[in-house]
């Protein structure tokens, strides 16, 4: 397992891994100013990325899909979870498939949020 902690004064930068139903998941988590960027995977590839956060037009967090697949995959799903949850702007980038099973997805958003909820 390796864990490593960078900071500036914007911007700290949170990286690990952790294993979930046998699957080792890669974690990379930037706390910037107003924002998160949050990358997870278990490839050292760089996968769908999509921009969530919440408005006053609407409960639920707005998505758009910056790059990748056209429905955002996963990272959309992540994405409105965690800007839901954290009330701030997230990235998320996942090269992880859309067909990951509901636990695994549930594990990896409880870890995120535990992450940033910890900071």
């Amino acid at each position: 397992c390796f864990f490593t902690r960078c900071s500036s004064s914007m911007v700290r930068i949170e990286q690990f891994e952790r294993v979930f139903e046998g699957r080792k998941v890669l974690f990379q988590i930037w706390f910037l100013q107003d924002s998160f960027y949050v990358w997870v995977g278990s490839q050292f590839k760089f996968g769908s990325l999509s921009l969530s956060t919440l408005t006053s037009m609407d409960a639920n967090p707005m998505v758009a899909n910056i790059l990748g697949e056209r429905d955002g995959g996963l990272a959309s799903v992540i994405a409105a979870h965690l800007a839901k949850r954290v009330q701030r702007p997230i990235h998320v980038s996942s090269e992880l498939s859309v067909e990951t099973s509901p636990q695994l997805v549930a594990a990896i958003q409880h870890t995120i949020l535990q992450t940033i909820e910890g900071a």
